[in-house]
């Protein structure tokens, strides 16, 4: 199996936790499940094998998927399925870091996974072609740092007051933020 991941650089670190391109990927198992952690992604597929969101309980498919998606930040876990053989290229952003390229209000696809094309246009699937033609990881890195190069909008960027307090959130407890006001 290949499995590589790429550092992004300015401005592009601030915003994308990672990239990374997977390939003859074996699973074990035809379902995942896939816990909520804030963060939201772009994913490729690049095997030509369509995946499936499934109904959390009953398992019932909701949802397929090719080419390219995007998976908002969820409440609950999400139900996909897992292929054999499969390789996949995903953009994942910080939990704060999408809407400087997304240009919509997050909310608009929290909870959801949707076409790529939804909030992209035909721009993303010209990349997933382009990603495709290529033959190494790096090579597809390159095209899609190129790419959110040319999407990403500045202004959109959290404000750095806001991000002190989330990083102050994510590193410490509350009770050492001043934010714990009940006391017993």
């Amino acid at each position: 199996m290949i499995f590589n991941t790429h550092i992004v650089k300015d401005p592009l670190d601030k915003c994308i936790e990672s990239i990374f391109h997977f390939k003859g990927f074996q699973p074990d198992h035809s379902l995942e499940r896939v816990v909520p952690t804030g963060h939201i992604f772009i994913l490729f597929e690049l095997d030509g094998m369509e995946r499936n969101t499934f109904d959390n309980r009953t398992l019932e498919p909701t949802g397929t998927f090719s080419k390219v998606w995007v998976s908002g930040m969820h409440k609950n876990y999400l139900s996909i399925s897992a292929h054999p053989n499969s390789e996949m290229f995903v953009i994942q952003f910080k939990p704060y870091g999408a809407y400087p390229f997304v240009h919509v209000p997050l909310h608009q696809i929290a909870n959801r996974v949707i076409p790529g094309q939804e909030l992209f246009g035909d721009e993303i699937l010209e990349l997933h072609q382009q990603i495709l033609k290529q033959q190494t990881s790096e090579e597809k890195f390159s095209l899609a740092e190129e790419w959110l190069l040319g999407r990403f909008d500045s202004d959109r960027f959290p404000e750095i007051e806001l991000l002190t307090s989330l990083h102050r959130l994510l590193g410490e407890p509350l009770t050492n933020n001043g934010l714990m006001v009940c006391k017993r």
